[in-house]
């Protein structure tokens, strides 16, 4: 996971430029990266601050179909 932080605070990831630095606030493992991509496209598609916000807060992806 660090060194995807390192790529998007060095300036690789172009979209994510006029927000640095970035700080890692939520982190989970799966055993298959499918299942990390998909529940990492589905939190991208949020765009809910709240429920985000609740994700970090309780450190668990939980009660929310389709992610996990």
């Amino acid at each position: 996971m660090n060194r995807r932080l390192d790529e998007h605070n060095s300036g690789k990831t172009k979209s994510l430029v006029g927000i640095r630095p970035l700080k890692l606030v939520f982190e989970k493992e799966f055993l298959l990266l499918h299942d990390a991509r998909r529940v990492e496209k589905n939190l991208k598609r949020l765009k809910n601050r709240r429920i985000i916000e609740q994700i970090v807060k309780d450190g668990e992806i939980k009660g929310f179909a389709g992610m996990v």
